[in-house]
């Protein structure tokens, strides 16, 4: 597989993660609105989308490493075309949140495959190169999706975001079938056992879990707005889903300058990542 085209599947397919969160926001008090529940269990649909995303990843790293990265990626993008599918036709709160677990499901393959086949095909600079492009990437989601969620939102629906999405993902997996070549060619049998050592060290790691627990307050006030932002927003201060996607834009581009700030603050004071 050729560079171009191992960074037309990172630029592609690295935002599609965040996008199941992003997109979704503005639309949370209209989803409330449409399945008549008495609590507001629409934002339940960002949580359960994350706990499986989160979790899976564990698995399908393991699982690659022994069947192969593509076989793997496009199980995963079918799980979320399907599951993203199936949403816009929900008819309870039940199987919409039940389908958002789904989708983190296969948002979980897309993730953990695609930094994957950048290790598999790359070292060096390349490799340090792609995974910034990755982060890059990864960055627009933020920015982009919710933005373009209150626009679907305001003039067609809460559905219309999934459409996007179904869409979206759609094309990926048709790049994923008829672009991406396997990466990797020597396979490592499926050990548990040996999977949940490695999983204990890093647990045990003081370093791994600062940094996990740093990250995890970082992202969880971005989370936290992308849940209680939505309602305030169109609730209490009566503005549209157009106003909530503005604000959140600015708030994606300030997450934005400041991850390249960073980066660049790194590079200058030669901290080894």
């Amino acid at each position: 597989m050729s560079n171009k085209t191992l960074y037309l599947f990172i630029v592609f397919l690295a935002p599609l993660v965040g996008m199941g969160v992003d997109i979704l926001a503005p639309s949370l008090p209209a989803i409330d609105h449409f399945f008549h529940t008495a609590v507001s269990l629409a934002k339940l649909s960002i949580p359960f989308y994350l706990f499986s995303y989160g979790l899976l990843q564990l698995i399908f790293g393991p699982w690659s490493d022994s069947r192969g990265r593509k076989p793997i990626l496009l199980l995963g993008m079918i799980v979320y075309i399907l599951a993203t599918l199936l949403i816009i036709f929900s008819d309870n709160i039940i199987w919409f949140l039940g389908l958002r677990f789904i989708q983190g499901v296969g948002a979980a393959a897309v993730s953990v495959i695609i930094r994957a086949i950048i290790v598999d095909s790359l070292d060096g600079k390349a490799l340090h190169k792609a995974f910034a492009t990755f982060n890059m990437a990864w960055g627009v989601s933020p920015i982009a999706a919710p933005f373009i969620g209150g626009q679907l939102q305001h003039f067609f629906g809460w559905q219309a975001s999934f459409i996007f999405l179904l869409t979206y993902s759609s094309i990926g997996a048709f790049l994923v079938i008829f672009l991406l070549k396997e990466s990797k060619l020597e396979r490592q049998p499926f050990q548990l056992r040996n999977n949940m050592k490695s999983y204990r060290q890093m647990l045990t790691s003081k370093n791994f879990v600062l940094g996990g627990v740093l990250l995890l307050l970082g992202y969880s006030s971005m989370i936290y707005f992308n849940i209680a932002g939505p309602f305030y927003i169109q609730e209490k201060l009566r503005l549209t889903s157009q106003a909530y996607g503005g604000l959140a834009l600015l708030i994606g581009t300030a997450y934005f300058i400041g991850s390249s700030l960073n980066r660049q603050l790194l590079h200058k004071c030669k901290v080894s990542l």
